[in-house]
């Protein structure tokens, strides 16, 4: 649970509904491990919840996930790995002001480096969660490019994580 109140009515109700969710994620990370367990479903369902389209983006990533990582022989642990980085890469956006990700028009210059900071969250979440923690990596770069023109630091080539590039591809090809 997680609990927000203001003593103004003109107050931002989605703004609260961040709060009270921010409260509720803090405290399931500062709890045991079934909490933690408890936690990594809940975000998992959260990013499947909400759009459909999410959820059949993530559900096409999946099953080329598999079948590219039979041909790319990964381990059992990369592609179960893989899968959760599938399901969780996008997890920083939970900090992201519900206005900003819900905003028609074009962002403006602030808020798009707001949103690119997502994969700074979504990594410092996954670290703080020690089942998360070994796809904390691949979540802070997926959104790498091998040319270096990504973000939030410019890697480039095989300076990205193995898993988050293989990633960059699912998505891409899915997206096209």
């Amino acid at each position: 649970y997680g609990i927000s109140t203001s003593y103004n009515q003109m107050a931002d109700l989605r703004e609260h509904v961040t709060k009270a969710r921010n409260g509720m994620l803090r405290k399931i990370m500062l709890n045991g491990k079934t909490m933690r367990l408890s936690f990594i479903e809940t975000l998992k369902k959260m990013e499947m919840d909400g759009r459909n389209s999410r959820k059949v983006h993530i559900e096409q990533l999946q099953q080329l996930a598999d079948e590219l990582g039979k041909r790319l022989q990964l381990s059992e642990m990369q592609q179960k790995e893989l899968k959760q980085l599938i399901v969780l890469h996008d997890i920083g956006m939970l900090s992201i002001p519900e206005a900003v990700l819900q905003k028609q028009e074009c962002l403006t210059a602030d808020e798009w480096e707001l949103v690119k900071l997502h994969t700074v969250r979504g990594y410092q979440i996954a670290e703080g969660i020690k089942e998360l923690a070994g796809i904390s990596e691949d979540i802070l770069c997926h959104h790498e490019r091998y040319d270096g023109k990504g973000y939030p630091t410019g890697l480039h080539g095989e300076e990205i994580t193995y898993l988050a590039r293989v990633f960059a591809v699912l998505d891409a090809y899915t997206v096209m």
